[in-house]
């Protein structure tokens, strides 16, 4: 059951089984194979996300990623798909970018235009290598920062007025 992860990129194991059946017994024959281990370690990533310092309808992210290719015979059979999703607070994520890697690692540093300065933003990070996807939460972007934002139906102290009481 306990199943060491290979210490290079691929390693060749002798596996011997046999069977037990329900009331215990073992076969007293078994099946000897030698087969090949890949090197697997999940994706992973890290992120950062802010409202862009000049032009508060655009969030900047940055991301760093690593990842396994399975390489079998020269060829990667699991290409890293990257999925930016996100969406205001209160509303259901939106996809919004994605891109396709086959490097180990890297950089990506997608923006988000256009969204409102008035609303907070949910953003996320889907990683999919074909073996195993895992969603993250990259942060939280909050309304515009100012002063002081008057606005008829409230005021924003440090923020843009976001509705809030009326």
């Amino acid at each position: 059951n306990n199943i060491p992860n290979p210490s290079s990129a691929t390693e060749e194991w002798d596996v011997k089984v046999s069977i037990q059946d329900s009331r215990g017994v073992w076969s007293d024959e078994y099946l000897a194979k030698t087969i090949k281990v890949y090197r697997y370690v999940a994706p992973t990533a890290n992120a950062t996300v802010n409202r862009h310092g000049t032009t508060p309808t655009t969030i900047v992210t940055s991301i760093s990623f690593t990842y396994s290719p399975l390489t079998i015979g020269g060829s990667v059979k699991n290409n890293l798909n990257l999925t930016l999703r996100g969406g205001y607070v209160g509303d259901t994520a939106a996809k919004l970018t994605s891109k396709e890697y086959t490097s180990t690692s890297g950089t990506w540093a997608p923006t988000i235009t256009g969204v409102a300065n008035t609303r907070s933003y949910i953003v996320g990070l889907i990683m999919d290598d074909g073996i195993t996807s895992t969603t993250i939460e990259i942060g939280r972007v909050g309304t515009e920062e100012v002063p002081l934002d008057v606005y008829k139906n409230g005021i924003g102290v440090g923020k843009i007025h976001s509705g809030g009481s009326t």
